[in-house]
């Protein structure tokens, strides 16, 4: 009994390296939101933003301007917070696909969620709705993605038991589908204004955001991570093969669905108020796989912070390279990750599950 309840120095070796990999993301984290303050058309130096943070914690400071506060409070700060979230809960959705799927190139997309969500924006651009409310295109694109996603598990839960091919079959149908929609409403809108508009959205960005979207957000996507990271030991054993997982006690059924609804409800929160990001669910949890290994007790928290940092440089990068105008962020990320991607595919062929 005493043998199985003192830890060997190979564990505690293991969980310094978990400690000491979380705390550096986090010091990265921290370090790049504190430069990507500093950057944008209007220049605010590291002082100034230093001292932006001395007056918000109450001390009294007197070096930094009215102007500049408000750009920082509510401008950049809320915009790079929710790059940070959002990227991190998408990260995450990718890990929980890939495990689930047994697939590393699956990520949030291939049941369709991302589909639905650009469905539902393009149509509150369409019909108008948009301009009634800032919260229609975000309402609208949520719709859209649970539509999708209750589409796709009734229609996988026709032969009976859902399963693991039916699922990826049906969201590859649904969101081709969708995506036909989403082009035929663009094509047929006779307002170059809308259509401008809609492929803006479709590209994904951040200019939008504000703090009321961000406590929105926030809870939404932190919350089913947290979640998503209680049930790793679960997704590790579902990894290796469903009538083992039944075996060793797991309801997969339930596991599974309940693990696809965490990290839809994560995706389609995201794209409801962002856009489609692409490639960070699909590249980042592979990265991080590739260096720290497919536990997805250690990958899920390590995930969450490298794909913040990727789409909050990604973002910098979209708002600094052609200042004062802007390239969307879902073209930066598509830039710098298919390339990089294809490389990955390239080199580590052996290490891409299959089905």
């Amino acid at each position: 009994m005493l043998r199985n309840t003192v830890r060997t120095p190979k564990q505690y070796h293991v969980k310094g390296k978990l400690i000491f990999g979380i705390l550096f993301l986090i010091i990265i984290s921290l370090f790049t939101i504190y430069v990507s303050i500093n950057v944008g058309p209007y220049e605010i130096s590291k002082g100034e933003t230093f001292n932006f943070f001395l007056n918000y914690l109450g001390f009294e400071n007197h070096l930094i301007s009215d102007t500049q506060i408000a750009i920082i409070q509510t401008v950049r700060l809320p915009r790079i917070l929710m790059a940070f979230i959002v990227g991190g809960g998408l990260s995450v959705s990718g890990v929980i696909m890939q495990a689930l799927f047994r697939n590393n190139l699956a990520d949030p997309s291939i049941i369709g969620v991302s589909a639905g969500g650009a469905t539902g924006a393009v149509f509150a651009i369409f019909t108008g709705i948009a301009v009634l409310s800032v919260w229609a295109i975000p309402f609208f694109a949520f719709l859209g993605s649970f539509i999708a996603l209750f589409l796709v598990f009734g229609i996988s839960s026709f032969a009976g038991r859902i399963s693991v091919p039916t699922l990826i079959l049906s969201g590859i149908a649904i969101g081709a589908f969708l995506n036909s929609i989403t082009s035929a409403i663009i094509l047929f809108s006779g307002d170059i204004e809308s259509q401008r508009q809609m492929i803006f959205w479709l590209a994904g960005g951040f200019d939008t955001a504000r703090w009321a979207g961000l406590k929105f957000i926030a809870p939404i996507v932190i919350i089913p991570s947290i979640i998503s990271l209680i049930f790793a030991r679960d997704l590790n054993i579902l990894m290796i093969g469903e009538d083992q997982a039944e075996s060793l006690g797991i309801r997969v059924q339930f596991t599974r669905n309940f693990l696809l609804i965490i990290a839809s409800i994560i995706t389609s929160v995201s794209v409801a108020y962002t856009g489609v990001i692409a490639f960070v669910g699909l590249i980042i949890p592979h990265i991080v796989r590739l260096v720290i290994g497919a536990d997805n007790r250690i990958l899920i928290p390590f995930t969450f912070f490298s794909g913040s940092i990727f789409v909050l440089f990604s973002d910098t990068l979209a708002r600094t390279i052609i200042s004062p105008a802007e390239i969307r962020v879902g073209l930066i990320t598509s830039f710098l990750g298919a390339p990089f991607f294809i490389y990955l595919l390239i080199t580590n062929r052996k290490n891409f599950y299959s089905l």
